[in-house]
């Protein structure tokens, strides 16, 4: 059995998300192939589940996430295949699933591809990654949301037992 997972990580979150998946995974015996969707020239025929996980930014995931869902979408619909998103705004409970995140319905507004199985995960605030624009917005955005902001502040807000929980019920779906 294998899972390929590609993800789209701006500042590396969605990629430790993924890699913890991946450890549930191959402790159950599971061949994982972890990489970059913007690395996808090809659909993974090889594999008997696939994860696309990738994260908001300026609210849109990523358009090369969005173009490989478009363009293997029937590829993807006959196989297990999984959604994972990462953003902060799903920290609220009225923002928590696909089908209540305007991000998430946003990305799947139009695409033919139906996961099995769709999660949002809430990322992490990491000042110390962010330059330029992406500081001065996220400070504005944090600060009207009354989350910590500013030089220094690193705070991880997602539930890692939710995402090892995701990674088992996945396996399953391939067993």
């Amino acid at each position: 059995m294998k899972i390929v997972a590609l993800y789209s990580s701006r500042f590396g979150h969605t990629l430790r998300i993924v890699n913890e998946m991946a450890y549930v995974w191959r402790e159950q015996g599971i061949s994982v192939e972890i990489r970059p969707v913007c690395a996808a020239r090809k659909f993974p025929a090889d594999a008997d589940g696939v994860v696309l996980a990738g994260s908001v930014r300026y609210g849109f995931y990523s358009p090369k996430m969005r173009k490989f869902a478009k363009r293997f979408a029937a590829e993807l619909n006959q196989l297990p295949s999984a959604f994972v998103g990462v953003s902060l705004s799903s920290e609220k409970r009225e923002k928590s699933t696909v089908d209540t995140n305007v991000y998430a319905q946003k990305f799947f507004r139009n695409l033919r591809w139906k996961p099995a199985m769709a999660k949002l995960f809430t990322g992490e605030v990491n000042f110390d990654l962010y330059r330029g624009v992406d500081k001065v917005m996220l400070n504005k955005i944090l600060e009207i949301s009354g989350k910590p902001h500013g030089e220094g502040v690193k705070v991880d807000y997602t539930d890692w037992d939710a995402v090892r929980e995701f990674a088992v019920d996945f396996a399953k779906l391939i067993a």
